[in-house]
């Protein structure tokens, strides 16, 4: 009879994907792989098009802020301070979709997402620059800064 220490126990270690290789360049790769894999069912799971996932998600997640912001502009019972960190925020969205357009570079993609995070930052921060003011928009503005970036650790991976 075998004593229970000498039993094998099933290995816990999960084997590493190809999202895995890709977000071990990031700042969290555990954060990341955790981030990207849902959004890469089916699709090529190389950098380049794991990067174009990130910008294209990116991408959605500013027109959808960008039309939050928009309805919380035109509202009618908008308070009056709210208007100035709203107007800020849709010229920060403008920015950032006119950044990640210039992202389809490979040699421009760094700063391209580089800018759009810097963009997306002044819009929190008109916010924060008002603290009786809720952003709309903070949530959605965390998602875009982190996928990004996520995008701007992968792409320095791809620039050699």
């Amino acid at each position: 009879m075998k004593s229970q220490s000498a039993t094998q126990t099933p290995s816990t270690s999960s084997k590493s994907t190809p999202v895995d290789g890709i977000c071990k360049v990031t700042t969290n790769p555990t954060k990341c792989a955790k981030v990207l894999t849902p959004l890469l069912s089916g699709s090529s799971t190389d950098p380049a098009s794991v990067l174009n996932l990130i910008i294209d998600t990116a991408s959605k997640n500013v027109k959808i802020a960008a039309s939050v912001t928009d309805r919380a502009k035109n509202a009618p019972s908008i308070p009056e301070e709210m208007s100035e960190p709203l107007r800020i925020c849709s010229e920060s969205y403008a920015g950032v979709i006119a950044n990640l357009v210039k992202s389809q570079d490979v040699k421009a993609v760094n700063g391209a997402l580089s800018g759009s995070i810097a963009s997306i930052n002044a819009c929190d921060k008109s916010f924060a620059d008002h603290p009786h003011n809720r952003s709309p928009v903070k949530e959605i503005d965390a998602t875009i800064v982190e996928l990004l970036g996520y995008g701007v650790d992968i792409s320095k991976s791809l620039i050699k």
